[in-house]
């Protein structure tokens, strides 16, 4: 199901529950930055704007192909809420580093409920989105 794995990085959708923590502003300005880019039809420069370790997962267009396929059919964002964040220092096949999952409750024109995950990982000192998973 392509709404099941926006991203091929497997790795976020096996992460246990995330803690309750509010995400630092960084980070979570990073996240929603990022968001803004695909909210808005802006695959290509998502692209351009996510970590080497989700730019190395596929190429542009076929980054911009799956998105489109998912979140076009659901509509325009109508709300999105942060419910969770973690950092953690590993994640399954991805090398170690500095991540953090932040997980948003979201609602779109045609599709009330939404879980959109996010997983930032850092990159010198920016933080940088390395996974996207929306169900």
């Amino acid at each position: 199901m392509k709404i099941l794995a926006v991203v091929s990085l497997v790795v976020v959708m096996i992460v246990p529950a995330l803690a309750q923590d509010e995400a630092p502003a960084a980070e979570q300005s990073a996240a929603l930055a990022w968001l803004d880019l695909v909210d808005t039809a802006r695959y290509q420069e998502s692209w351009r704007e996510a970590a080497q370790l989700f730019r190395d997962q596929m190429l542009a267009e076929d980054w911009s192909r799956l998105v489109a396929g998912v979140r076009e059919p659901i509509g325009g964002l109508k709300s999105r809420r942060l419910q969770s964040s973690r950092e953690v220092g590993a994640l399954p096949g991805a090398p170690d580093g500095d991540y953090m999952i932040l997980q948003f409750l979201s609602s779109f024109d045609n599709k009330a409920h939404a879980e959109e995950r996010v997983t930032l990982m850092r990159e010198g000192a920016e933080w940088r989105v390395a996974g996207y998973y929306i169900r």
